[in-house]
């Protein structure tokens, strides 16, 4: 079994190539809704799956049944630490020292600038979460916020934050929002669940509960699947996938723990 995340320099050739040298299952990551990362729309990149399924390749793309979110705080912006504008904090050695640099002009102008390019599409969905000093601005969008109190979302951002020492924590939604398009990727026969990221940075992304999402939301409420269909995504697909003998299965002979 080979699991690879998707790159710059690593696709759909390159993942035909692992199965056909060795002959093992390789599953990746990630397909999600809203294009991901990247290499066309979801639905491309789902024809492009099916064609090397068809080709004799077992290549099979994890999905995820609840919207990839990102939650961070000013003290550990993991998301944004490869930035070199968040050099000068990620350097700094304490708490306070990463408030000092937030509050200097310098970056505050970096940090705006950064919000005018890329970064300004992501942040413009940015939902503040936690705000100990101002509980009445939790889910509320930052930018929304920002024009009511006419400040600049930087600064509102900075500013909650040194308020409260760096603990205050926003959502950023990065992907598969789109839950038409979710269903799509869902069931198709040839992607298997996955990405839950279920402990890898548990501060900035746990989706732990996937199994009880995909049974509540899209058994029961959006019916997209029997719950017989969504009992085997959890069991027998992913150990049809991952090639884990004798699992997955309740037979007579096989071993099993039923919840």
């Amino acid at each position: 079994m080979i699991q690879a995340t998707v790159g710059e320099n690593l696709s759909f050739n390159e993942f035909a190539t692992l199965y056909q040298d060795n002959k093992c299952n390789v599953s990746w990551t990630a397909l999600l809704g809203g294009g991901g990362l990247g290499f066309g729309s979801a639905i491309d990149q789902l024809k492009r799956s099916a064609e090397l399924v068809e080709q004799g390749n077992k290549v099979y793309p994890q999905v995820t049944c609840r919207p990839l979110n990102f939650e961070l705080q000013l003290k550990a912006p993991f998301i944004f630490e490869s930035s070199p504008v968040f050099k000068p904090v990620s350097e700094a050695p304490t708490v306070e020292a990463k408030m000092a640099v937030y509050d200097s002009a310098e970056f505050r102008a970096a940090f705006k600038e950064m919000l005018k390019a890329g970064l300004g599409a992501i942040w413009q969905n940015a939902v503040i979460t936690y705000c100990p000093s101002e509980p009445a601005l939790e889910e509320r969008l930052v930018y929304e916020v920002a024009e009511e109190r006419g400040v600049h979302p930087g600064d509102l951002s900075i500013d909650l934050s040194l308020r409260d020492k760096l603990e205050v924590r926003f959502r950023i939604p990065v992907a598969n929002s789109n839950e038409d398009e979710v269903e799509t990727l869902l069931t198709d026969p040839n992607t298997v669940l996955g990405l839950s990221d279920a402990g890898a940075h548990a501060s900035q992304l746990c989706d732990a509960c996937f199994s009880t999402h995909l049974l509540s939301r899209w058994v029961r409420e959006r019916k997209a699947m029997s719950l017989e269909e969504a009992v085997r995504m959890l069991t027998s697909r992913p150990a049809e996938v991952f090639a884990i003998k004798d699992r997955g299965l309740l037979a007579e002979g096989k071993p099993a723990d039923v919840v």
